[in-house]
């Protein structure tokens, strides 16, 4: 009697097992346990040498646990996957870059900094714009990489987003000022087409472990070029 109920009662648990065999497979072959529960759960064989319908609850139970838990730490590995797409770090600066590298570039600096207008480009925007909207357009952000064949310019948006890219090679540039502050260097760029750009860039950002040792690069391989 009790042999006969321990079979029927593990047939009804194989047959609850299979329906999640093939139904949330999500759930299951998410994870490499599921292969495990199939081949060491022989309910009918287990339950035929004497297995207790508890026994078997246990390991039922512990498998589906550690699915759903995998599931969940799944959904939270997306989750700061997707956050960290959106969020100042050395390593969103290299993703923004990472398209644009050329093969041969292994040697790579970069810093976030700010082009500044010139100082009658900002009053001619003030008297047009009025003082809320002019000092807005006064500052782009940038992404600013350089390699020792260019330099590269990224238009940022504020969520990060590449808004325009520049490649200048170092052969056009013509001259090169760095004025330093406590917190701030600006750099002003004098390209050979009588182009020039002039970056505001702090010296060190929480968030960007790497600022301020390759600002210090970027800096001495643009006055040696």
């Amino acid at each position: 009697m009790r042999r006969n109920l321990a079979e029927i009662t593990g047939l009804f648990i194989s047959l609850f097992v299979l329906k999640y065999a093939k139904e949330p497979r999500r759930e299951f072959e998410s994870t490499q346990n599921f292969r495990m529960c199939r081949s060491s759960m022989n309910l009918p064989q287990l339950c035929s040498k004497g297995g207790s319908f508890m026994n078997i609850f246990v390991i039922i139970a512990k498998e589906m646990m550690t699915a759903s838990h995998l599931k969940r730490m799944q959904s939270r590995h997306v989750m700061e996957e997707s956050f960290d797409e959106y969020t100042l770090s050395d390593q969103l600066i290299i993703n923004r870059f990472r398209k644009h590298l050329r093969p041969d570039e292994s040697d790579f600096y970069y810093v976030l900094g700010q082009e500044e207008k010139s100082t009658g480009e900002q009053f001619f925007l003030i008297a047009l714009l009025g003082f809320i909207l002019g000092p807005v357009l006064m500052t782009k952000t940038y992404f600013i990489g350089l390699t020792p064949q260019r330099l590269m310019l990224m238009y940022i948006s504020g969520s990060f987003q590449e808004n325009s890219f520049e490649s200048i090679d170092l052969s056009e540039i013509g001259g090169v000022k760095v004025e330093d502050t406590a917190s701030h260097k600006y750099i002003t760029i004098f390209l050979r087409t009588q182009k020039k750009y002039r970056f505001k860039i702090e010296k060190s950002l929480y968030t960007v472990k790497k600022q301020a040792d390759n600002l210090e690069k970027i800096c001495q391989i643009l006055t040696a070029s």
